[in-house]
């Protein structure tokens, strides 16, 4: 199998700060060969550097969840602390994306600037994008992720259905689910973007969460995924 035939896959978006020209060059490289036009991040205007943003105090319409602002005290680690400016300006920068992909015609691939690609990452990817534009098809696959909650077997070896996970370093999005999440309250209640992910697509486990975003898109996962982190270290975790 070749590459994804550009008319299948509209666009390639690349969530990069402006200052992490080292990044833009890293995923320039693994995206030498890209099959569609590539968008990054860096080259829009918005509130996207957690090292620029004063999270009580974002432009408007943007606004923190105040959930999240509180210790949940759950025993969760990643729930039990208030986000981090640089979580909310990653939320921040895959709302931009998402805008953007739901204006697109297909399919859309959404990559940060660190991940590394497997070596049949555009065959594989090809099977994803035509089983998304058929009826009844997912309406995002997970290239990559953590799972932190049980799922089921995978279906057929190739995708399961994820169960609850972290991960928005690599992620196939179609129009309709673009939308989905743009509309949401994300934008006026910002959570970082790998608690977002999950809750569009199952009962979020946590409580508050699962009645502020419900569940709006169906997903499966690549199974054994297709991208992983570069180690350069986190720009959102400060």
């Amino acid at each position: 199998m070749g590459p994804i035939e550009p008319s299948k896959l509209s666009a390639i978006y690349v969530i990069n700060l402006k200052r992490r020209n080292d990044r833009r060059e890293h995923i320039e490289h693994v995206l030498h060969d890209a099959p569609a036009p590539i968008h990054f991040t860096s080259d829009w205007d918005g509130p996207f550097d957690g090292a620029e943003l004063d999270i009580d105090n974002l432009p408007e319409p943007y606004s923190i969840y105040e959930g999240w602002k509180l210790p949940f005290e759950s025993g969760q680690e990643y729930w039990d602390r208030p986000l981090f400016p640089g979580e909310a300006g990653c939320t921040l920068s895959h709302l931009a994306v998402w805008e953007h992909v739901s204006e697109q015609a297909t399919t859309c691939l959404i990559l940060e600037d660190d991940v590394v690609l497997a070596e049949d990452f555009w065959s594989r990817s090809k099977s994803f994008v035509a089983a998304m534009e058929t009826n009844g098809g997912p309406e995002m696959i997970y290239l990559g992720r953590s799972l932190v909650g049980p799922e089921p077997e995978p279906k057929d070896g190739v995708v399961t259905e994820p169960g609850y996970s972290y991960g928005s370093f690599g992620y196939l999005l179609t129009p309709p689910a673009a939308r989905a999440f743009a509309h949401s309250d994300i934008a006026t209640h910002i959570i970082p973007a790998d608690e977002f992910l999950p809750a569009m697509y199952m009962d979020h486990p946590r409580p508050d969460i699962r009645m502020l975003f419900p569940r709006a898109v169906t997903a499966f996962a690549a199974k054994p995924p297709l991208v992983s982190h570069a180690e350069m270290g986190s720009d959102s975790e400060s």
